[in-house]
């Protein structure tokens, strides 16, 4: 029998996932824990620290980072994250105030678009009615993410990204990086998988 004070067990035996769902889930049991483990308290785990352990487990899982990111809620373009606070939420069991207001407490600003113009950069990865779900900010130049994903640039959304329509993506990118953010005030599973979280995570309390 397990003991009481030890954390659930995930049952994976016999389900065959596939590798993106897999991915998603053990994601979701870590924070899960993590979760239990704090209380659920909002501020005892930094967001930004929670955003830095998802891309750097992408990058040490299989499959397509880009493809698994979005999966999750989360696609990089250059210096800026673009968010759909519905499905990060489900993933960090956060809520989508959280969120919100600690990316705008933090200044990772918000970058006016309309939903036309952001299908139109990023129609390659989302569809037209999904697109007003996403919201697009700047990665400020100091946190950790900035620095982290400009020395693992295969998980930015680039136009060396196999299935997408690369001249689309070539002028998402050039659009999304030329944009500057206004001053005038205006707004803007498997055991491997498992192994691989508990890798990540020990690398980055080391």
């Amino acid at each position: 029998m397990q003991p009481e004070n030890d954390p659930p067990t995930p049952i994976m035996d016999n389900i065959t996932l596939p590798q993106d769902m897999l991915v998603v889930v053990v994601i979701r049991q870590y924070f899960g824990m993590l979760r239990a483990e704090k209380g659920h308290k909002p501020d005892a785990s930094p967001l930004e620290l929670e955003l830095l352990l998802i891309v750097k487990f992408i990058v040490a899982s299989d499959g397509n980072p880009v493809e698994l990111l979005r999966n999750i809620g989360i696609i990089l373009v250059g210096d800026k994250i673009v968010i759909n606070c519905g499905l990060l939420k489900d993933t960090l069991l956060s809520s989508r105030s959280r969120i919100n207001n600690t990316l705008n407490k933090l200044k990772w600003d918000i970058i006016p678009m309309g939903n036309n113009d952001k299908w139109t950069l990023l129609k390659p990865l989302l569809d037209r009615s999904d697109v007003r779900n996403w919201s697009i900010r700047q990665i400020p130049a100091q946190t950790q993410l900035y620095r982290y994903i400009q020395e693992n640039p295969q998980v930015l959304f680039s136009d060396g990204q196999p299935g997408f329509n690369n001249e689309q993506i070539a002028l998402a990118i050039d659009s999304i990086n030329n944009i500057t953010i206004p001053t005038d005030g205006t707004q803007p599973g498997g055991l491997a998988e498992a192994h691989v979280m508990q890798e990540v995570i020990q690398k980055d309390n080391d």
